[in-house]
């Protein structure tokens, strides 16, 4: 969680500082990692983004431990839409 605070952090300067398109990467890494800190929590550790956020999906969005908002803000902002 701690790489997620800090990426969180450094969205934020970044985007201050007007660097928007650095600042989008910053904060879907935030987003990225709390995903992977939330299914290392449960013993799961994936080697891909894609395996991550797929695998955040079907053991917490589909589930319904976790809003799946939040499944669709990562998948949404893995690839920039």
């Amino acid at each position: 969680m701690e790489k997620a605070r800090r990426s969180q952090r450094a969205a934020a300067k970044l985007f201050k500082d007007g660097d928007v398109d650095f600042a989008a990467s910053r904060a879907y890494y935030s987003l990225f990692y709390t995903a992977e800190a939330r299914l290392f929590s449960r013993g799961l550790s994936f080697s891909s983004h894609s395996a991550v956020i797929a695998n955040f999906g079907k053991e917490f969005a589909k589930t319904g431990m976790l809003n799946p908002k939040f499944h669709h803000y990562l998948t949404e902002s893995q690839w920039g839409l």
